[in-house]
């Protein structure tokens, strides 16, 4: 028994064949996918200029202070004392204090 094509497969063929004249013709006129490809003619921009503030210089340079911003000066703090790595490597954890940390609530929406 011989079944008859459906409509979508007639379309489909229909559509196929006009893409594939539409592509020919495009690729075969001089600048055609070009045309459609090309976007907007673009416009020359105009060239940035930049320049820089030059910076009045001061008369003479201003010394430095001790403090820096004000502030007394302060006398030699002494230096804190020293990090010492421990001298045994533990072979596990700690144990756990009895009692802990109570439980939270059940809290729940179920």
């Amino acid at each position: 028994m011989k079944q008859r094509a459906s409509r979508f497969w007639i379309v489909s063929v229909a559509l196929h064949i006009a893409l594939f004249i539409v592509i020919g013709r495009s690729l075969t006129m001089p600048g055609g996918l070009e045309a459609w490809l090309r976007s907007a003619p673009k416009q020359e921009m105009p060239a940035e200029r930049i320049g820089f503030l030059a910076l009045p210089r001061a008369a003479e340079p201003v010394p430095g202070r001790s403090g820096g911003d004000g502030r007394p000066v302060m006398p030699d703090a002494p230096p804190a004392e020293p990090i010492v790595a421990p001298l045994e490597v533990p072979d596990g954890f700690p144990p756990v204090p009895a009692g802990g940390a109570p439980a939270p609530a059940a809290t729940g929406s179920g």
